[in-house]
C-alpha cells in the first residue's frame, strides 16, 4: 500500500460492530484492529464472544496487525482478554477519557484545540 511507504499506519475501529466490518478488515489489511466494545463487554462470561475475540487475535497475528480491545471495564474481562492474547486495551478500567492540559503534556503532545475535539 502506497500510504505505508510514507509511514502511515491504518486502523479499523469498532471491528465486529457492522455487517461489513470483517470484509473491510480483510480488504484493508490494517495495522491495528480495534475490537468493538459490544463484543468485549462480557467476553469473560460468554463463550461465543471469547471465541470471536480469539479468532480475531489469530487473524491479527497471521496478518501482522496489533489488536486492541475497546470498552474494558472489569478485571475479569481484562484477565480473559490477556489469556486470549489481546495486545492492548482501552476502557474505564485503566482510566477515564480525558483531555486535560496536564495529561496531554504528560503524553508529550500538544493540547487539542476546541475544534479538534
Amino acid at each position: 500500500m502506497r500510504l505505508r511507504s510514507h509511514g502511515i499506519r491504518l486502523a479499523v475501529d469498532d471491528a465486529g460492530a457492522g455487517y461489513a466490518s470483517f470484509r473491510h478488515i480483510v480488504a484493508l489489511a490494517p495495522d491495528i484492529i480495534k475490537i468493538d466494545r459490544g463484543i468485549v463487554s462480557g467476553v469473560d462470561k460468554d463463550t461465543a464472544r471469547s471465541a470471536l475475540v480469539g479468532a480475531m487475535v489469530t487473524f491479527a497475528r497471521s496478518s501482522g496487525a496489533t489488536i486492541v480491545a475497546e470498552g474494558v471495564e472489569k478485571t475479569s474481562e481484562l484477565d480473559c482478554l490477556n489469556r486470549l492474547g489481546v495486545d492492548y486495551l482501552q476502557g474505564h478500567l485503566t482510566g477515564v477519557p480525558t483531555s486535560t492540559r496536564a495529561d496531554w503534556s504528560a503524553w508529550g503532545r500538544s493540547t487539542p484545540t476546541a475544534s479538534s475535539r
